[in-house]
């Protein structure tokens, strides 16, 4: 849907989107006033509209091969503090809960929550098949914990999950769902950094980032690879063993 709606954006915008120029692409992104991560999300899904269109034959050039992916900042991940997730289990429904669970225990994604099943899901075993970005698939393992909240649940076919309409929730929804809990709460969390969470903290038990890496679902270790700046080491050691001069 967003592909979709990046789309038509573009096409009221650039009437003559059929002969567009790389320039015209830049002056869109330019219009759009964006930061840099959200620039490069456009970019991505006005390539893909000219994939499509050139497939089908409405186009014979695609401008977006000349245009450079706006560079986005690295950051820290930002993982939420081990007190707002305890906080959040003690006093959400047993629905938000599973969903908190599930992020903070294993490291789904608000759009993998969303799209997980019953079929996907074995509690006898302990363990859930989940599908990330780009459709790939991996395998989750269940810690007595999160298997707990999930039994608790009250669906046992089809969604995980299911809206306040009885229709499986939607990615945006698991994510306004978990904040408004956090924000209830006032506790500073976020969905996602439950997911940074669980990451730090099996990395700092582990030690082994490519272990981290398959657990998360990441492509490249380099994703993964910002989580161990969090995780104290011999640099930490180090710098805290630094004295200031005396007077």
């Amino acid at each position: 849907m967003k592909r979709l709606g990046e789309a038509a954006l573009f096409v009221r915008r650039v009437p003559g989107w059929r002969a567009a120029t790389w320039r015209d692409v830049e002056s869109y992104v330019d219009w759009r006033n964006v930061g840099p991560s959200t620039s490069r999300d456009v970019v991505s899904n006005l390539r893909a509209f000219y994939r499509w269109a050139g497939r089908d034959g409405h186009c014979d050039h695609d401008p977006t091969a000349l245009v450079d992916a706006p560079k986005v900042p690295r950051r820290m991940p930002r993982p939420a503090r081990a007190d707002d997730i305890g906080q959040a289990l003690e006093h959400a429904t047993t629905r938000i809960a599973g969903m908190v669970a599930l992020m903070a225990g294993c490291g789904l994604r608000c759009c993998e929550v969303a799209a997980l099943t019953w079929d996907d899901v074995d509690l006898a075993a302990g363990s859930a098949r989940v599908v990330g970005k780009g459709d790939r698939e991996r395998q989750v393992w269940l810690s007595p914990d999160v298997v707990r909240r999930l039994a608790a649940l009250d669906t046992a076919v089809g969604p995980v999950f299911l809206n306040a309409h009885g229709r499986p929730m939607s990615r945006a929804v698991v994510s306004q769902t978990v904040n408004g809990l956090f924000r209830d709460l006032e506790l500073g969390a976020r969905a996602h950094r439950l997911r940074h969470w669980h990451a730090t903290d099996a990395l700092a038990r582990s030690g082994d980032l490519a272990k981290v890496r398959d657990m998360l679902g990441h492509a490249s270790a380099a994703t993964t690879e910002g989580y161990a700046a969090l995780v104290a080491g011999a640099a930490a050691e180090l710098q805290r063993a630094t004295r200031l001069p005396a007077a």
